[in-house]
């Protein structure tokens, strides 16, 4: 069975929010490029992972792609699709799953719950992080405030992605204390 590498991936606001509300359904604050980036990369990785608030916001594009979609509303694990999983990460282990399933990568694709669950159960090897240069205010953090697990991640480029000041960084997890 191949090892799992997890891949998060985010746009956030300056202010650190992934969106205003837990009810959003778009994503149009988040750049042209931004958008190029996410579906480039998810061309390449093998398998999606996802909350079910999430999938259910862009259920249409990600309907072409695996995804693993977390949610505590199945018992264990329920095929939906030839592409689609409902899980539930409280009672089956996900890297095993994923491993089974024979793929070596998952992106990670939120929302807030999805990204405390991997992190605190140490499924995290990258972080691709897309800054857009506007201001929520309030809203939904990439990770809650709750969750206090110090990884070790060095960063490993920045790249502007247009004039507007979109900015995209790349993190790895170093094997570093």
């Amino acid at each position: 069975m191949p090892e799992v590498k997890f891949i998060f991936i985010a746009a956030v606001s300056l202010d650190g929010k992934i969106g205003r509300n837990p009810n959003e359904t778009s994503t149009v604050w988040t750049s042209q490029e931004d958008k190029k980036f996410l579906n480039d990369i998810l061309n390449k990785i093998q398998v999606i992972v996802i909350g079910r608030k999430t999938y259910e916001i862009a259920i249409k594009p990600l309907s072409k792609r695996r995804c693993i979609v977390l949610t505590s509303q199945v018992e264990k694990i329920q095929q939906k699709s030839d592409l689609c999983y409902f899980f539930n990460p409280d009672a089956v282990n996900l890297k095993v799953f994923i491993s089974e399933l024979g793929f070596s990568q998952a992106a990670v694709l939120g929302g807030t719950k999805t990204y405390d669950t991997l992190l605190s159960q140490g499924f995290i090897d990258e972080i691709y992080l897309t800054i857009e240069p506007i201001i929520f205010g309030a809203g939904l953090s990439l990770f809650s405030k709750k969750l206090s697990i110090l990884k070790n991640l060095k960063l490993d480029y920045v790249k502007k992605m247009n004039e507007d000041g979109s900015i995209l960084l790349h993190y790895f997890l170093t094997n570093q204390p």
